[in-house]
């Protein structure tokens, strides 16, 4: 079995809480807060708080609209741009009709959906609000246009240095014999 059969692309999983969900999480949040800054001579609420943020947070996740996305090729991600080419000669591509194309063609999940069509990422680009278009677009172009290497740990300095390891000073050192003992 060679590399390229044994590499999976990566996914992101995007959760967009329904507006009561966010609102009654953030209700609780602030509640809690208060009581945290609160007299120490009276009953402490924060307990029943966290009981409550902690039923929100499950509340949201259970309501929450799930966007997952998988890793395009650098080819894929390349002849999309080029598919959506932009008038101005210093961006790489049409800030207006990429984002939304490049939803549709990396979702393998959009809900109760198996992906989301061209129609429908527009769509949804024109209707969700800013902030949750962001998230949905940084999941995307992220997932893509991240390394997705293998973290560096203590547990490695005893071993041979791995090329991720080479971000860490004291594995670059015991690559290069300086380290002191």
């Amino acid at each position: 079995m060679g590399v390229v059969d044994e590499y999976e692309k990566p996914t992101r999983t995007v959760r967009i809480a329904k507006p009561a969900a966010a609102e009654k999480i953030a209700d609780v949040e602030t509640r809690l807060a208060i009581a945290r800054i609160g007299d120490a001579g009276l009953d402490d609420p924060t307990p029943q708080l966290v009981l409550d943020l902690a039923a929100a947070k499950a509340e949201a996740d259970e309501t929450a609209m799930v966007f997952k996305f998988r890793a395009l090729t650098g080819r894929e991600l390349e002849g999309l741009k080029l598919a959506h080419p932009s008038k101005d000669p210093m961006l790489g591509f049409d800030t207006i009709t990429f984002p939304p194309a490049l939803l549709a063609v990396s979702c393998i999940q959009a809900g109760d959906a198996d992906k989301l069509t061209s129609a429908e990422a527009k769509e949804l680009w024109d209707t969700f609000s800013a902030g949750d278009c962001e998230a949905l677009y940084a999941a995307a172009w992220g997932v893509s246009n991240t390394a997705h290497l293998r973290p560096f740990s203590v547990t490695d300095i005893d071993s041979p240095a791995q090329t991720s390891d080479l971000n860490s000073t004291t594995a670059l050192l015991e690559v290069l014999d300086i380290a002191s003992s």
